[in-house]
């Protein structure tokens, strides 16, 4: 006769459900007050109809990730974060193990998701920011007889919001190291660059704070500067020279009013006089 008995076997098996890692995918729509001003009743159907893309986009993700279970879909005013449960929580190795599985394919999934709603004439210029974080020890709950989530890494995703743009994706510690391992291997469709901001963020696990960083590319940086509009209010010209360089690069210039890339960086970051 068996020592540890199926019953408490069970009741290990539940508490352990309980607590799960996974990838947390936050979409937020840039300039949302601005739209609701300029497109006046159509930023309700714009952000309707990216509901549902965004509720087919997880389904879609779903399929190419054989061992998670999306747990959440939540749909928040101007964004939606979706969760993937990958494994349940457990030692240090097995978290990372999750983490390099899959990033890759949630990191190439998104960005083409943003990319094709960006491309799409009819949403009308709506620009989506992205933070995508790997959690660990994350509470699964029943609220209403239907799943939700708990825990101090989502709290933490939200905080990275105040970082996250168009020329830009915001990621956490984990996300990052597992893109920068797979990056390495030649895993990942699309190529960028990871940069580690040096402000902390409070996190869950560690006092000081949780490293994170922001992941970009020279498309991604194009998209955002060609989408600045120069306000007629303020009296800096940088603007202007950044989407002039940028427009000319897209469209392979040679307009002699084209800094090098030296001066256009240097002009940009002097202070005015």
């Amino acid at each position: 006769m068996p020592v540890v008995s199926e019953k408490i076997r069970k009741e290990l098996i539940m508490e352990n459900e309980k607590y799960i890692n996974g990838f947390l995918i936050y979409l937020d729509i840039k300039d949302s007050t601005k739209r609701k001003k300029e497109y006046d009743n159509l930023w309700f159907h714009h952000t309707k109809q990216f509901y549902a893309a965004f509720s087919d986009f997880a389904s879609q993700l779903e399929k190419k990730l054989p061992d998670a279970n999306r747990k959440v879909d939540k749909f928040m005013g101007d964004g939606a974060f979706t969760f993937f449960k990958i494994s349940y929580f457990g030692d240090t190795e097995k978290n990372i193990e999750g983490a390099r599985k899959y990033a890759g394919i949630v990191f190439d999934s998104t960005l083409e998701f943003i990319n094709e709603i960006h491309e799409c004439g009819d949403f009308c210029g709506l620009r989506l920011k992205a933070i995508i974080t790997y959690l660990t020890n994350i509470q699964v709950l029943k609220v209403d007889g239907k799943d939700d989530i708990l825990g101090r890494g989502i709290d933490f995703t939200f905080r990275l919001d105040k970082f996250a743009d168009l020329s830009h994706t915001t990621v956490n510690g984990m996300m990052a190291d597992a893109l920068r391992y797979l990056q390495n291997d030649n895993k990942i469709k699309n190529k960028f660059e990871i940069i580690e901001v040096k402000k902390k963020v409070r996190g869950w696990d560690n006092p000081e704070g949780e490293k994170f960083c922001i992941l970009t590319n020279s498309y991604m940086i194009e998209e955002a500067f060609s989408s600045i509009m120069p306000s007629s209010d303020t009296q800096n010209v940088n603007l202007e020279l950044m989407k002039h360089y940028v427009n000319n690069k897209k469209t392979g210039g040679t307009s002699k009013t084209i800094v090098e890339v030296d001066d256009f960086i240097k002009s940009f970051t002097e202070n005015e006089e």
